[in-house]
């Protein structure tokens, strides 16, 4: 006899996948904000906490080795991607996600939940048929672990990607942005207060950690942590998640005292709470961002940053631009499957739009931090160099990296052009007012 409780948990499974299947078709083919849709999904569905897991793993471990996947499927189906029905292929994907790199679920489980999943959410018996021919055709090959650990070093989207962006990053970096997409990324706190506190708690829990060399007060946690566990275990006001090379812009563009700053495409005011830490909770802080934010720290303006107008000056803007993101891809593998010339010299134009305008409310001797997680050539020295060329009050100084294990990424021209530190990518450029 059939337990009832056996259904309710094989459905669960099956819907789970299911989502993930259905996120996934979102990211790739309609463009949309990975975080944003998975919290759309976690907050119609009743899900557990389990559910959820499973379900961000599949997202996150699909997206981050996909196209290893698809040259997988091309290969042993001799069946090129265009002739997939877009579902059955993202659900191919997903199962292969699981097979290949989520040890803990078994191979029948993959393949059985996930045609379960596609013929939930189509309808689709005749399609959940084919789909179940390809992945029993896939689990009988012998050697598909080892083909997927090759496919990393060389493949054809690596290939496709490197021509893409040769003339805007050099082929050792681009190549190691690349490869840092199969990654997965450590999660960086910035303790706030009581460090000593939060490392004890940290050890207690048997949480794994490394404390950063790049900034005094951020600790590297093992990647296996979740962060909802991180606020069960630590008081929710002692720690901020912020990537590491995030955290030196406040150190970098020097606050001091009561001095007012401009946070410009603040997002969530993450590096305006670091500034204003950083100033004992002294520093006069505005942020501008073109969406709404809900409970802003600071006073905050929501404008395009390219066309908005303010009837006051700053000591301090910290310009954090929208850009390629193509330094994050350990944290958002899907960004390689969107950027491509085009959008890279769409987003320089943005970028020297809002540099041009925000650059106006900066007071005499005052000083602007420009800031993109990327390395392209026209996001960072082009739009740099073409603003002072045509703004001569305004002048590159060196960043003092003198102390810091970053010192060696300060190039000739006073860029921090930060090139794979632990796996992901910075550049940052100082100008002052004269």
């Amino acid at each position: 006899m059939i337990n009832p409780a056996d259904n309710i948990n094989m459905y669960k499974a099956t819907n789970s996948r299911g989502i993930a299947i259905k996120i996934i078709n979102e990211v790739i083919y309609k463009n949309h904000s990975r975080d944003t849709v998975i919290d759309r999904y976690f907050g119609q569905e009743d899900l557990s906490l389990q559910d959820k897991d499973l379900i961000f793993n599949i997202v996150l471990n699909t997206l981050r080795y996909r196209e290893l996947y698809d040259e997988i499927i091309v290969t042993e189906t001799n069946k090129p991607l265009y002739k997939f029905e877009k579902t059955i292929l993202t659900a191919l994907e997903t199962a292969l996600a699981q097979m290949l790199t989520m040890e803990r679920i078994p191979v029948y489980a993959a393949v059985s939940e996930t045609i379960d999943a596609y013929r939930q959410i189509t309808g689709n018996h005749k399609g959940a048929g084919f789909l179940n021919y390809l992945l029993r055709r896939l689990t009988e090959k012998q050697n598909l672990k080892q083909k997927f650990e090759r496919l990393k070093d060389d493949n054809l989207f690596m290939k496709k990607f490197i021509s893409e962006l040769k003339d805007e990053i050099p082929y050792n970096d681009l190549l190691k942005l690349y490869k840092s997409s199969f990654i997965k990324p450590k999660i960086t706190l910035r303790v706030r207060k009581d460090i000593a506190s939060v490392r004890r708690i940290l050890k207690r829990n048997s949480i794994e950690f490394i404390d950063s060399e790049v900034v005094p007060d951020a600790i590297l946690l093992n990647n296996s942590v979740s962060q909802k566990t991180l606020h069960q275990i630590l008081p929710s006001d002692s720690f901020i998640i912020q990537s590491e090379l995030s955290q030196i812009a406040g150190r970098i563009l020097g606050v001091s005292g009561n001095q007012s700053v401009l946070d410009v495409c603040s997002g969530n005011q993450v590096k305006a709470l670091q500034i204003y830490d950083l100033t004992n909770e002294q520093a006069d802080i505005t942020s501008i961002d073109i969406k709404e934010i809900q409970n802003p720290k600071f006073r905050f303006i929501r404008a395009d940053a390219a066309k908005v107008s303010l009837d006051m000056e700053f000591d301090r803007i910290l310009i954090d631009a929208p850009c390629s993101g193509l330094g994050t891809l350990p944290q958002n593998p899907e960004i390689k499957f969107r950027i491509r010339n085009p959008a890279v010299k769409r987003f320089a134009s943005v970028q020297f739009r809002i540099l041009k305008n925000i650059s106006k409310y900066l007071k005499s001797d005052g000083r602007l931090l420009y800031s993109v997680c990327t390395l392209t050539g026209s996001e960072t020295t082009k739009v740099i160099k073409k603003f002072v060329e045509e703004n001569p009050q305004f002048e590159i100084i060196s960043p003092d990296m003198e102390n810091s294990v970053l010192k060696n990424f300060t190039d000739n021209d006073g860029f921090l052009r930060i090139s794979d530190y632990n796996f992901n990518s910075f550049f940052y450029a100082l100008l002052q007012r004269k």
